[in-house]
This record gives C-alpha cells, sequence and structure tokens, in this order.
C-alpha cells in the first residue's frame, strides 16, 4: 500500500541534513552540494512526507522549467510514437516549430526505508500534475535524465 503523500516546495536544502537513499553519489550531492545548485538555478525544491506520522522527508524532488524540441527526423517519425503522446502532441498549436514546453525532472530521490513501496510512482503522477501548474497548461511532457546504478535505477 502506497503511503499517503504530504509535497511542500522547500527552499532550504538543510532539511535533508539526515536524508539516506543508499545511493553514495546522490546522497553526497544532497548533503554537499544541492544547496548550491537550488541558489545557482532557475528550479524548485519538493519535499515530500509520509502523512501518517513520519516526521523526516521521505523523498524529495527538483524540478525545472524547461523545453523538449523535436528534429526533423524526430518529426518525420511522430506516427511511432506512444499513441497517448502523439494525440496529445498533434492537437498542439506549436507542433510546427518542434518545440514544446516541458518540466524537467533534475533530480528524485527515495529514502531508503521508503524504497520498493511505489513512492516513485506516486510521485511521478503527482509530478505530472505540477508540470501543468508549474509549466502552465501547455505543459505536454515531463523530461528526466534518468540516473541508473547497480544499486538503483529509475
Amino acid at each position: 500500500m502506497i503511503p499517503q503523500l504530504e509535497i511542500y516546495r522547500w527552499e532550504d536544502a538543510s532539511i535533508l541534513s539526515h536524508f539516506n537513499c543508499d545511493v553514495p553519489a546522490m546522497d553526497n550531492f544532497i548533503h554537499n552540494k544541492l544547496g548550491q545548485f537550488l541558489c545557482k538555478h532557475d528550479c524548485q525544491m519538493y519535499v515530500v512526507f509520509n502523512s501518517d506520522g513520519d516526521a523526516d522527508p521521505i523523498a524529495m524532488f527538483v524540478v525545472s522549467k524547461g523545453k523538449v524540441s523535436l528534429d526533423k527526423e524526430m518529426k518525420d517519425n511522430v506516427h511511432q510514437m506512444e499513441p497517448i503522446l502523439y494525440d496529445s502532441l498533434m492537437h498542439y498549436e506549436q507542433w510546427q516549430c518542434g518545440e514544446f514546453p516541458a518540466l524537467e525532472l533534475d533530480y528524485l530521490a527515495i529514502r531508503k526505508d521508503y524504497r520498493g513501496k511505489h513512492i516513485g510512482y506516486a510521485l511521478m503522477n503527482a509530478i505530472y500534475s505540477l508540470a501543468k501548474r508549474v509549466v502552465g497548461d501547455d505543459c505536454r511532457v515531463v523530461g528526466v535524465d534518468a540516473y541508473c546504478t547497480t544499486q538503483y535505477s529509475s
């Protein structure tokens, strides 16, 4: 069963000082570089809590506004996209220029003791809803640059 999640926009990375996702590179980034990243980039950090009383964050993610640009080959092969994405993009007025507003998922981490509980699935649904608020109603794409290791995959 997926825990009931509470998601808050947060500006101070120190809330994650004891956060442990058990992926050394990500934990190092969160503890030593996330604060600087938030200051230097036009992005928003969100912190996730379990509404059942766990006082510490169980997950975090960082998003920014972006865009997806389709090159000629991609536009020529658009009919090979997933049907739901194809339908969404084909009705979009900027189809001819090949650029679409997007929400870029810069970072996402789930605390070690909450992994395997479908938190990532629930967060991706929340992030998709958030895309409309952050980027606007024209947002059709959520971009993800996935980080995969033997310990963790997206």
